[in-house]
């Protein structure tokens, strides 16, 4: 009877319907990686705590490098400040991304096993980042080869066309190619977004379910897909709330170290500089170790919430 609205598969429709486990919320994501933050914060400065090296080559490089006067004035460096400037472009250009990312790996493999209620120790992860640090690097640069691709789409006929018309003196193509490239841009905007957001989760595919290569990527754009303005604003929405938490405190700290250099050197302004810029360096990586914690614990929540609700 009434087998439109009844049949066997309109049930089990209507079954599945009625178990699928909703979304985590923005405000469960907070509390929840704060919670987990707070009762395991040792275990996570431990992680995320490699990138103090970062933070004592630049005071290193910044101690050594030429002064505001030498700068000014075009004077030639020492060997010391040669050198300085150089630890300094190797701390930030290459020693920072590579060690970031062996964070970044690293605490996600560790919020995953603080969410599980099974916190690894800290060789243990270690032994596990060393092990899904480089299947993690070829699907995050596949990612980034992908947004490229969403420029070249959205970029490349403006380009061509622009290029044609300079050949060809036309100014009717070189018109045409200037509203192209302002559609581009506004086409990019869009497209690099949709694509940001479908292929986000797709790193900690590979981190946490050893999902290699596009496999990867297609995971995570089917865990978002159709999903776009709930996943970004569970994106956004916690990492806004513990960034301005620690921005906060940055300042604090930075307006009192400020406060303590200008009245401890007072007129010696190259002192001064000096040891600014050294705080302005240093303090955003002292914290973004206290914070990286809190950003990974939310993605890692999010993500096992979207592979929840897609199986």
């Amino acid at each position: 009877m009434f087998p439109l609205f009844f049949g066997p598969s309109s049930l089990s429709r209507l079954s599945s319907l009625s178990i699928m486990k909703p979304l985590i919320s923005v405000g469960e994501l907070i509390d929840q990686s704060w919670d987990k933050y707070r009762a395991n914060l040792p275990f996570f400065l431990q992680l995320s705590g490699w990138l103090v090296l970062v933070a004592i080559l630049n005071t290193i490089a910044l101690l050594l490098y030429p002064s505001v006067g030498a700068i000014a004035y075009h004077t030639k460096f020492t060997f010391g400040e040669v050198t300085g400037v150089a630890l300094y472009s190797f701390a930030n250009l290459l020693l920072s991304p590579l060690l970031g990312f062996w964070v970044f790996v690293s605490l996600a493999i560790g919020a995953k096993s603080v969410i599980d209620g099974k916190r690894m120790s800290i060789s243990s992860v270690m032994r596990e980042t060393q092990r899904r640090y480089f299947p993690a690097l070829v699907v995050t640069v596949l990612v980034g080869l992908t947004l490229l691709l969403a420029q070249i789409i959205t970029f490349g006929p403006a380009l061509i066309l622009g290029a044609i018309g300079l050949l060809a003196q036309n100014a009717w193509l070189l018109g045409t190619a200037n509203i192209l490239l302002i559609l581009g841009l506004i086409a990019s905007i869009i497209l690099t977004t949709k694509w940001t957001l479908y292929y986000m989760m797709a790193p900690y595919a590979a981190i946490l379910d050893h999902i290699k290569n596009k496999q990867a990527l297609q995971k995570s754009r089917a865990l978002t897909q159709g999903k776009f303005w709930a996943v970004l604003i569970r994106i956004i929405l916690p990492k806004i709330v513990f960034l301005l938490f620690g921005i906060l405190i940055a300042i604090v700290i930075q307006l009192v170290l400020n406060a303590l250099i200008v009245s401890s050197t007072g007129f010696n302004l190259d002192v001064q500089q000096r040891l600014i810029a050294l705080i302005v360096s240093v303090l955003p990586v002292l914290v973004m170790i206290f914070l990286n914690p809190l950003f990974f614990l939310s993605d890692v929540l999010l993500y096992q919430s979207l592979t929840e609700q897609s199986a």
